[in-house]
Order: structure tokens, then sequence, then C-alpha cells
């Protein structure tokens, strides 16, 4: 290693290693533990060299749940960066797509020019400097120039430009760009089939729009974890926020536990309930533990009367209830 990095640094050059789907490498948590524990050990080693460098994707409940022992992971972790999308980032991306979208362009950049919002960036080398890429004050005046200010008669049903962000946002607080970009995508089809008048985007669009974000997230997910619509399946009907044991007595009188343990198996994935606490064929009062698991993802939270709740992106396409929520598809 060390004539490597020698020799890359005569050739003025860098290598960058990058690990992804950590959780793909063993079925076995503790023997993921061990393995992303050396590799963790590896990369602090890594440290040492001049042109070697290492970058780590992992999701935070990697971290919390795995057992790691390496003794230098706080410094480690210390230099970690959290990929996390602000409303502004997420309003500037469906923006500067609308910018450089052949179709779209013409309009669009007559429209804003009409707001007195500006020209479009010329090539997309110049959209770190345009106002509209950022700037969440302006992008709300043209977010509202096309939607119009509430989803309702009035703000009870929310302000436009927040609506989305809020009801996308998962458990930890997280809004990826894909559910987004799905949302306004098919707004957007729903409100031009159905003549949006003066507005481009309709309120009632945006809520399909969510139906559908959902909807697809869910199955997003399940490419990730097999067994998460076995999960969900039963809650089918439920009303949130609910006592935790509504949901333990929906999954138990469903078996759902050893259900979603054999799914991981023939998956090769791991399984959502830790097989070091309890026999094979011992699956009584494991729902706890599931439901823990859906916590740490982001499925479910934990509301401060000790009810469960369920975000809205998976809510609707798990066919949950909630007083004044949006309902799913019927």
């Amino acid at each position: 290693m060390v004539k490597v990095d020698d020799e890359l640094a005569k050739q003025k050059q860098t290598v960058l290693i990058v690990f992804d789907a950590l959780d793909s490498i063993s079925e076995d948590w503790s023997r993921l533990s061990a393995l992303i524990d050396a590799l963790m050990r590896v990369v602090w080693e890594l440290r040492g060299f001049e042109m070697i460098r290492a970058k780590l994707f992992m999701r935070p409940d990697q971290l919390s749940e795995l057992n790691l022992r390496l003794v230098e992971l706080p410094k480690l972790r210390s230099g970690s960066a959290k990929l996390d999308w602000k409303q502004a980032d997420l309003f500037g991306l469906m923006f500067s797509r609308l910018a450089f979208d052949e179709q779209a362009r013409g309009a669009f950049g007559r429209f804003i020019k009409l707001l007195n919002l500006g020209n479009l960036p010329e090539k997309p080398g110049n959209l770190g400097d345009w106002t509209l890429s950022k700037n969440e004050m302006l992008q709300r005046t043209l977010f509202e120039a096309m939607a119009g200010s509430f989803m309702g008669g009035g703000p009870r049903k929310g302000k436009t430009f927040d609506w989305p962000y809020n009801h996308l946002a998962d458990g930890l607080g997280d809004v990826t760009p894909r559910s987004f970009l799905i949302l306004m995508q098919r707004a957007a089809e729903l409100s031009q089939s159905r003549g949006a008048g003066g507005l481009i985007l309709l309120p009632q669009a945006i809520r399909e729009g969510l139906r559908e974000a959902s909807k697809v997230r869910i199955d997003q997910l399940a490419t990730e974890y097999p067994w998460i619509k076995r999960v969900l399946q039963p809650l089918a009907g439920l009303r949130v926020p609910a006592v935790p044991q509504v949901f333990f007595h929906a999954w138990a009188e469903n078996t759902t536990v050893p259900a979603v343990i054999r799914i991981a198996e023939r998956a090769k994935t791991l399984s959502p309930v830790s097989m070091s606490s309890a026999g094979r064929d011992d699956w009584s009062n494991r729902e706890a533990e599931l439901a823990d698991r859906l916590i740490r993802m982001g499925v479910l939270t934990s509301r401060t009367d000790g009810r469960y709740d369920m975000p809205d992106l998976f809510r609707i396409g798990a066919a949950l209830l909630k007083k004044g929520g949006v309902a799913p598809q019927t």
C-alpha cells in the first residue's frame, strides 16, 4: 500500500474507494457487525496514506444497531456528513429541471420573467448562482403563482409551498428527492388533464401526487427490505395514532414475525428481528422488537404519549387511516 501511495503521489492522482450497500454482505447480525467493524478499521488505517481515500455510505440506523467496537469510531463519525435535503434544495432541484427541460424551458422562462424573478441560467454550470435554486422566499413566490397559496379555501388546510415537504418526511424527518419529484410530476399530469384554469398545479392534484409518492416509496423500500410489505399488510385499515398493543395484536393475529423472518431468509437479507435473543421457534413477544425496527427505519414514530404513528409517506400507501389526513387510494 505504501508503494501504491507513493506511485500515486508521483502521478498526482488520488484513488477514492467507495463502499455502499453494506447491509447486503451478511444475513447474520453478529457477522455483519464483525465485517463492518473490520472495514472501519481499514478505513481508519487508510488515513495514514496521502493519495488513497475511502468513503462509506451508511444509514444512521446501521450505525446505531450494529455492535461496532472500533475504538476510533467516534473520531470517524466526527468526520461524517449527513445527506440532508432541505425544502429549498428540493424546490431548487425541481426548478432546475424545468429550466433545462427542452419542452418546458421556453414557457418556464417566460413565466418567471412575468413574475419578475429574473432569467433562466444559460447552462447547468451557472445553477449555483441562480437565485431560484436556493432562495426559499423567491421559490415560495414562484410556487404560489403555480399552485395558489393554500391547499384549500384558507390556511387551515396548509400552505401549498410547505405541504409537500411536510407530508413527504419519514419518521426521521428526511425527504428524498425521488419522492418529491414523483409527487410533483403526478400533480402536473393530473392538473393538465383536469384543466387547472389559472393554476399550473391543482391542490387536489398535489394530494394525489402524495398518494403516488407513498406507493412508490413503499415499493422502493421493498427492494431493500423484502419483508416490509408483509409487515405493513396486517395494519391496513387501522387508525393512527394508536397504542402499541393495536399494532402488536394485528401482527400476532397474522403471524407476521415468523413470516417476515422466513422472507428475509429466502431473500438472504437481514431479518428485522434479531435471532440472537430467542430460539428459531420462539416467536412470542417479538412484535415490540419489530416495531422498534420500524421506528429506527423511520416507518413508524413513537409519540410522547406512547402511541405509535405512521408518517403519511408510508401511511397512505399502507392504507392506514388518520383523522383529517389524506385518505388512502380507494
